[in-house]
């Protein structure tokens, strides 16, 4: 997460592209410190449904992908800051709420 908030901070603060693209490549860095040993620690978790918690892993990280806009849209439209967790919370419940609820043997746990 360092690599990625120290990337991000040169891209925002920095008008020379040299620097932009390091900043580039730091966060680069820092999403695959997190995806490698994710995909290891799953791999690990579910050895016989390998491919099936790769796939909710990658579905995850696509919805987020995919509602990233409505939240650079709230914070841009100037919601306090507690509207603004109280809604990324419930978007992340409901992004990881399979991940953290599906038992192979009995399907999901509500």
């Amino acid at each position: 997460m360092f690599t990625i908030s120290i990337g991000y901070l040169l891209i925002g603060i920095t008008k020379i592209y040299i620097l932009i693209l390091l900043g580039v490549i730091l966060i680069g860095f820092g999403t695959s410190f997190w995806h490698a040993p994710a995909f290891g620690t799953l791999a690990a978790r579910y050895p016989e449904r390998k491919g099936f918690a790769l796939s909710m892993h990658l579905t995850g990280a696509q919805i987020g992908i995919q509602l990233d806009p409505y939240n650079w849209w709230v914070d841009l439209r100037g919601y306090s800051w507690l509207n603004h967790k109280v809604l990324r919370l419930w978007m992340g419940k409901c992004c990881h709420h399979d991940r953290y609820s599906y038992d192979y043997n009995r399907g999901f746990l509500y």
